[in-house]
Formats: C-alpha cells, structure tokens, sequence
C-alpha cells in the first residue's frame, strides 16, 4: 500500500481503480459485503495514513459476480484480494459508494 500511496502523491493527477474480490464459499449477499469491506479498508487506509483525496479512486467490488473458485487454503488467502488499477483519462466513478447490505458482518474486522 505504501507503494502505491507513493505513486498516487508523485502523479497528484492519477486516479486509480481500486477493486475488492470476495471468497466462494459464502452466500451473495455476505460476498458483496466482504468485497465491500475489503476494498473500502484499503480506501481508508490510504485517506487516513497518506492524505489521499477519497475521490482519486475508483472504487469497485466484485462480490458474488466473480468469486473464486479457489479450492486449497493457500489459493484461498491468495484469492482474498484488492487489486489495482490506474484509471482511463476522465474514466469515472464513486470513491465512496455506499454498502451493498449495510449492518451485514462480513470479514474478520467488520
């Protein structure tokens, strides 16, 4: 994250898509809002530690659309993921959407 924090304050232009990826073995609904909680806390991180405008980013979440078909736990924590992206010249989109299923837990830390 560090890395990118650097890239995003050395091209204070550059807005990046930043995706959130969800696990198989859960239902749709729990997915979304695992992908959700992922890439959001990534988001947060890097407002509250490095000052980055929250509207730099692109924020999406791939829950249930995309999930994993990861069968061994190592491919599983590997599949837990955010990935990202440097976004189209005037490419769009919410840096602060809202929760797909608010007040549904999902993840360890939410």
């Amino acid at each position: 994250l560090h890395s990118v924090a650097e890239r995003l304050q050395m091209c204070p232009d550059v807005k990046m898509i930043i995706t959130g990826f969800d696990e198989s073995k859960n239902d749709q609904k729990y997915n979304e809002q695992l992908a959700y909680n992922r890439v959001n806390s990534v988001v947060d991180y890097l407002v509250e530690k490095y000052g980055i405008s929250r509207d730099r980013f692109v924020v999406k979440y791939q829950g249930a659309k995309k999930a994993t078909s990861a069968k061994t736990e190592q491919e599983r924590k590997k599949a837990r993921k955010v990935a990202f992206q440097y976004a189209a010249d005037g490419e769009k989109g919410d840096g602060n959407p809202p929760a797909p299923h608010p007040g549904l837990k999902a993840g360890s830390n939410k």
